[in-house]
């Protein structure tokens, strides 16, 4: 698996670094607008990474190539999952720094809405990738493309609803109404949804025909 991650990160920083340009941008933009709706842009695009990988790999045939080679399908699916995750990770420790410091200077650092900031990106890093390489797997890019078109509307729409409620009130504060909810039943709910996700991409690329 090491092998596969060393070169889904050099087609990463050969074909797609542009990409990492758009995390960067919406996190200047949280800290210049002090609006931490703008946090949960960056993770939804670093989880499409997997996805967009993947669209170059079939381009190149390497899922051809990789028949040859002794990964087995399994151990494939389970190296871009591995990636999401530690892209995520990444992610959540940037964007949680971030979200401190936004919080520290508005003076309204508050633990609770911390941790539910923290739990927030964490889904948004892994939620989207968990709907959209199950079809990946199944149909390869070109037909999956309607899944990613999907996932795209429901995350822009959610964002959307956020930036519009922000104007009423700050996102941090909006945080405030989610007390009431458990963010660590959240977060094991999440996790679920990743390891079920595995599962069905495990099925389907295994049944697929190459």
């Amino acid at each position: 698996m090491k092998a596969l991650l060393i070169k889904d990160y050099c087609i990463l920083i050969r074909e797609v670094k542009q990409m990492l340009l758009v995390p960067v941008v919406f996190t200047v933009m949280a800290v210049v607008t002090k609006q931490l709706v703008w946090i949960l842009w960056p993770v939804f695009f670093i989880s499409l990474l997997p996805y967009t990988i993947n669209s170059y790999e079939e381009q190149s045939n390497w899922p051809l190539y990789a028949e040859t080679m002794p990964y087995g399908r399994k151990r494939i699916v389970y190296e871009k999952y591995a990636m999401m995750l530690i892209n995520g990770m990444i992610m959540t420790l940037i964007l949680s720094a971030v979200t401190a410091s936004i919080l520290l200077l508005k003076g309204s650092f508050d633990f609770a809405a911390m941790w539910q900031m923290i739990v927030l990106i964490i889904a948004g890093a892994i939620l989207p990738g968990c709907l959209m390489l199950p079809m990946m797997f199944k149909y390869g890019n070109a037909k999956g493309r309607v899944m990613y078109l999907i996932v795209l509307a429901m995350f822009g729409g959610l964002m959307g609803a956020m930036g519009t409620a922000s104007k009423d009130a700050k996102f941090y504060e909006l945080l405030q109404y989610g007390h009431n909810m458990n963010f660590t039943v959240l977060l094991l709910g999440v996790l679920i949804v990743f390891f079920l996700s595995v599962r069905l991409s495990v099925h389907f690329y295994e049944k697929r025909d190459i």
